[in-house]
């Protein structure tokens, strides 16, 4: 009997230490059960059934637990519920998380948030969709690919939707998942979205050593970071405020070079030229 009782009061402290460690763990795991009925905990589930790859699907979901991103899904829920307009389309919100897959990535483009103007996000930077006008700085990065070194005004819908791209291995991420339609560039930047794609930039670059960082601009420059500094490409933004040192680069024949010295087929940018 005596020896029953030692053991159980030997264990009593041990339950209490594993009871501390869950409580210590909140920043990375769900800290309460009763939030599964609340709307962002469904958009949360909602949006992760879109991304397709495995590997991202684990961070995400590891990621989407913590209290920041919850904060995150909450405040986007409230604007779904006002009936405002968010842009890129629920479906394509994590698209740079499916395509290209994560063990196909080989470069990565870094933008700062989708374009909020009706039909434009399709859920990569830089791009717009196929029946949309292209941007200027998108008319600009073809410009320099065709080596007119002005905006190209002859692009063609498959090639503004940057989807030749992606499949290739092109990582197209916005540093801001989402904006407010009825509203100007960077309405969601309060949401928090950026410590979110700062963590899956860490992430992609622990795990993968092997891939070339095309940064476009102070903003992309600044998450270096997360990279080997040997397989970055740096160039000033393609926006017209910093297109003439921008048609001054020549990014994509380096990025292609670093991709060859590393073992991998360069990107086709511009496909039957």
């Amino acid at each position: 009997m005596q020896k029953s009782l030692d053991s159980f009061v030997k264990r009593v402290p041990l339950a209490k230490a594993v009871k501390r460690s869950k409580s210590s763990s909140s920043e990375y795991e769900d800290s309460s059960e009763n939030d599964k009925s609340t709307p962002g905990y469904l958009l949360r589930l909602e949006l992760l059934k879109t991304i397709t790859d495995e590997t991202w699907h684990g961070f995400c979901e590891r990621e989407f637990k913590k209290p920041y991103c919850k904060n995150i899904f909450e405040k986007l829920s409230k604007v779904y519920k006002n009936g405002d307009t968010v842009y890129p389309p629920k479906e394509n919100i994590f698209r740079a998380f499916s395509t290209p897959s994560f063990d196909d990535i080989k470069v990565v483009l870094i933008g700062q948030d989708p374009y909020h103007n009706v039909g434009q996000a399709n859920g990569f930077c830089f791009a717009v969709n196929e029946h949309i006008a292209p941007p200027p700085s998108l008319k600009n990065i073809f410009g320099l690919l065709r080596k007119t070194t002005r905006a190209d005004n002859s692009i063609t819908g498959k090639e503004r939707t940057l989807e030749d791209w992606a499949e290739q291995g092109v990582f197209l991420l916005n540093t801001i998942l989402t904006v407010d339609g009825n509203k100007k560039a960077l309405s969601h930047r309060v949401f928090g979205w950026e410590k979110f794609t700062d963590a899956a930039l860490k992430f992609l670059g622990k795990k993968r050593k092997d891939i070339v960082w095309l940064l476009m601009g102070r903003l992309a420059q600044s998450k270096k970071q997360y990279a080997i500094e040997q397989n970055c490409v740096n160039v000033p933004h393609p926006s017209p405020f910093s297109a003439h040192l921008f048609f001054q680069t020549r990014p994509f024949e380096e990025v292609n070079e670093k991709l060859v010295a590393l073992g991998m087929e360069p990107i086709q940018w511009i496909k039957n030229i």
